[in-house]
């Protein structure tokens, strides 16, 4: 049985589709639709849908073989067996400790509206699996899985609106106070992406009256709302790729990513196969490690916060910014 909640999800939905009674030789159209409605997500694609028919009918660590066909006359799926199901295949407590954890890790973020709404789709699932009170046979097994506790999120009310604007295409209209400035501004922002980081939402869009690509922190937002207006996503604006050349939030949109070489303490070196420095990290011999990014605040803390264990090599540029930074530190000493 796969350990992805949202595949569990969407086989017992393909499951029931294609037993209604009600709707026979259910489309793939509508199998989508269906699954997209009990995971949260506004469409799934057909290459999904594909799949998840390949890995019902062929895949052993299921424990089944759905009969899955395709009847040409009526154009939609079907049950070879019409008394087949996979409900009669019984799910193993690996599995069912597997939706519970994810069910656990959603009560997480029970408080922000925008992850709300995903909490009824796990408790539908395991009232209509009984599995409740399957788990229930090994209560302690959740006493020893800790989560870090989630602090109330500011903003976090502002997430599903700004959600809908993406989708939609919509303009926001955002009253913003930086932090210590007393006064507020107000932007106009085409958005792009949500994106979590340490705890704190953003979002990263085109502001047109800058000319450029602004990431603005939810819990500095005074107030939002979605305009009328709509706008077009830039095609060269990739988020993914755009976060992919820094640490955390900051982008400077003035510089490039660039070869920075560390040398660290060989003790350290496990730590970083763990926890790399970046995802570009690769770790060459003589306890060197090269990163490839864009030198942001974010990555002069990271650095710091190893302390003596790593020293910067090059760019000399990036030496010399460190330099400044700890000189400024060590005059809080003096």
């Amino acid at each position: 049985m796969p350990k992805n909640l949202d595949a569990v999800i969407r086989y017992r939905v393909i499951d029931r589709c294609l037993r209604s009674k009600g709707h026979a030789f259910p489309t793939a159209e509508y199998i989508r639709e269906q699954c997209a409605e009990a995971v949260g997500v506004n469409e799934i694609s057909v290459r999904t849908l594909e799949k998840d028919f390949s890995e019902m009918r062929n895949n052993e660590s299921l424990g089944y073989f759905a009969p899955i066909k395709f009847h040409s006359y009526n154009k939609g799926y079907y049950y070879e067996d019409p008394n087949y199901s996979i409900e009669k295949i019984p799910l193993g407590e690996e599995d069912l400790l597997a939706i519970e954890l994810a069910a656990q890790v959603l009560e997480q973020y029970k408080h922000i509206d925008l992850f709300a709404g995903f909490k009824p789709v796990v408790e539908k699932l395991t009232e209509s699996l009984s599995i409740r009170h399957k788990v229930s046979s090994k209560p302690e097994a959740f006493d020893f899985v800790h989560f870090e506790e989630k602090p109330y999120v500011l903003g976090g009310a502002f997430l599903q609106t700004i959600l809908n604007a993406i989708i939609e295409h919509k303009k926001i209209d955002i009253t913003y106070a930086k932090f210590f400035q007393d006064t507020a501004s107000h932007y106009v922002l085409d958005p792009h992406v949500l994106k979590e980081y340490q705890g704190v939402w953003y979002v990263s869009g085109w502001l047109e009256s800058a000319g450029e690509i602004r990431t603005f922190a939810l819990d500095r937002m005074k107030s939002l709302e979605m305009s009328t207006k709509t706008f077009k996503r830039r095609p060269d604006f990739n988020h993914e790729q755009y976060f992919k050349e820094v640490i955390g939030i900051t982008h400077p949109n003035d510089k490039q990513p660039q070869k920075i070489v560390i040398e660290v303490k060989e003790s350290l070196i496990p730590y970083l196969n763990i926890l790399p420095i970046h995802s570009s990290q690769v770790i060459q011999p003589n306890h060197r490690v090269e990163v490839h990014l864009i030198p942001n605040k974010e990555f002069f803390m990271r650095i710091l916060s190893l302390g003596e264990q790593v020293k910067v090599i090059e760019p000399q540029s990036v030496v010399s910014e460190l330099k400044a930074v700890l000189e400024k530190m060590s005059d809080f000493y003096i």
